[in-house]
Parts: structure tokens; C-alpha cells; sequence
């Protein structure tokens, strides 16, 4: 039997519970929620209400899970997770879907790869400045996968600081996108916050980008 269990911060946690003790292994566990996902938006006077889809267990041999990313913002992942011989859960694959529909505007251009529906790379290329970018796929570590959209899809807001601007994406059915991309690689140092592209950092090259605590 499988076992979500809620913990601090909104993380969730899957553990596999043996059924003949109904007892789980505290240290065998994935940092994995169900799948949810926003289909679109509505406004009415000062409300929002929001239409969604959520996971459902359809299938007994794999569901559709999510994880938080907080590499270009704090993101939403999903991925087909399935049962494997032994019978624990594991994702099928590394390209996860981001879900949330987050977007960017690029302040410079940026080198980086062609990419095709299933993810194969091709030739290296440039991403232009003063474009709006809308987030759609990663491997959680060393790469997001991208699109650049109209500006009528986009809608712009301002946080506290006048110059700081985040964006919002007006449709979400340009999530269902499935043809090619711009790979844009990551780097890592040292620091946990310390993620660079081209060897920049990322204030030099997006608007928009924000985090949750």
C-alpha cells in the first residue's frame, strides 16, 4: 500500500506500508505529491475562481506525481510515476512538465539549444532578448526547456519594488504545447542559490523570476 503523508512547508511525502503490519519505513520515502493542475482562471468582480484537474488512481500501475522546483522560481513538476518489479514508485523518465504556467521576459539574448517534441537536442541557437518565455519542461537539475509566446497571452504586474515586474500567462491551454523548444542549460555552484546560465547570473538575464518561502 502506498501512503501520502502531509509535512511541514506543504511537502508531501510517499512511503510504501507493508500491509501485513500496516507499518511504513520512516527512512523509505519520495518527496512526491498527486499531480494538480490549474486548466484556467476566472475573475468576477473582487473573487478568482479557479478550475482544475487533479490525479486520480486510474491506473494501478503508475500516477501522474508532482514536486516543487525552485531553480527559475518556485515551480510546479509532473511526472508519470510507475511501480516497478520490486514494487516501489519511480518516475518514468527525467523530463518533467512544469504545470504552473510560469512566465519570463528576457533582458538579453541567450545562448542555447533546439530542441524537439520528445527532447532530443539539436543545434545550438539563440534565445532573443526582449522576449516572453514561458517555462514548460526540466530535468529539475540541469536544464529548462522553453517556448517564447505572444505578449497577448501575458499579463504583467508589479511587486513592491516599482522596478521588479512578474508576469502571469493569460492561457493556460498553451501548456498543452508538445512541439520544439529552446534548452537553456543550467549551472550550479556552490551555493544552494547560486544558478547561473552562460555564466551569469539569472537577474542579468530574466524579469520576472520569484520564489516561495
Amino acid at each position: 500500500m502506498y501512503l501520502f503523508v502531509g509535512e511541514v512547508d506543504d511537502i508531501t511525502l510517499l512511503y510504501r506500508v507493508d500491509l501485513s503490519t500496516l507499518e511504513k519505513k520512516e527512512d523509505e520515502y519520495k518527496v512526491v505529491s498527486l499531480a494538480y493542475r490549474e486548466v484556467y482562471m476566472e475573475q468576477s468582480d473582487n473573487s478568482y475562481k479557479i478550475h482544475s484537474t487533479k490525479e486520480t488512481f486510474t491506473d494501478a500501475n503508475s500516477f501522474f506525481g508532482a514536486m516543487r522546483y525552485d531553480t527559475f522560481g518556485t515551480n510546479t513538476t509532473e511526472i508519470e510515476w510507475i511501480i516497478d518489479d520490486e514494487a516501489y514508485p519511480a518516475p518514468k523518465g527525467n523530463r518533467y512538465e512544469i504545470t504552473n504556467g510560469p512566465v519570463l521576459y528576457t533582458i538579453s539574448d541567450i545562448d542555447c539549444i533546439e530542441v524537439d517534441s520528445g527532447g532530443k537536442t539539436g543545434k545550438n541557437t539563440t534565445l532573443p532578448k526582449d522576449s516572453y518565455i514561458l517555462l514548460l519542461y526540466t530535468d529539475n537539475e540541469s536544464y529548462v526547456d522553453v517556448r517564447v509566446i505572444d505578449e497577448k497571452y501575458v499579463e504583467e504586474s508589479k511587486w513592491s519594488v516599482p522596478e521588479d515586474r512578474c508576469f502571469d500567462l493569460k492561457d493556460y491551454s498553451l501548456l498543452d504545447y508538445d512541439g520544439s523548444c529552446y534548452r537553456i542549460e543550467i549551472e550550479h555552484g556552490e551555493s544552494l542559490w547560486d544558478i547561473r546560465v552562460n555564466g551569469e547570473t539569472l537577474d542579468k538575464l530574466f524579469e520576472g523570476i520569484s520564489y516561495s518561502s
